[in-house]
């Protein structure tokens, strides 16, 4: 059995998803998949699902046949393997962006840096929902 059959089984669960994160695992064996869905705290539970339904549907047109993909979306993130992934730390894949300009002022620009991601990390830690850990 190929990866991208047990990947179709994702639909019918993320009906019930009603916040932000969702594991799956289906088959058995060698043939069993894991996949773990995750998405932006703002995103409303519909807009979650509709997000990892639409990756799971490109995934598998854009990465056929391969037992293990990760698609990251503006919504979401969907990632699937045959292994198990699941509590498991892993540096890779990894995506950097970087840019080209020099900071002129680079103790102003990492005073200002600091204090933004202290801002953020205040406002995410203040959250009552556990679930939604999100700031802009």
């Amino acid at each position: 059995m190929a990866t991208t059959q047990p990947i179709a089984h994702i639909k019918t669960t993320l009906i019930s998803i009603n916040y932000g994160f969702y594991n799956f695992s289906y088959g058995q064996n060698n043939d069993k998949v894991n996949a773990i869905g995750l998405c932006r705290g703002d995103v409303k539970p519909d807009v979650c699902r509709n997000c990892l339904n639409d990756s799971r549907v490109l995934l598998t047109r854009l990465c056929p046949n391969q037992k293990e993909a990760i698609g990251w979306y503006d919504s979401c993130m969907l990632r699937y393997s045959n292994r198990s992934i699941f509590g498991i730390m892993e540096g890779l894949p990894s995506f950097f962006m970087s840019n080209s300009n020099n900071v002129t002022q680079v103790d102003q620009f990492n005073q200002v840096l600091g204090n933004l991601m202290k801002t953020l990390k205040e406002k995410a830690a203040s959250s009552n929902d556990s679930r939604v850990k999100y700031a802009t």
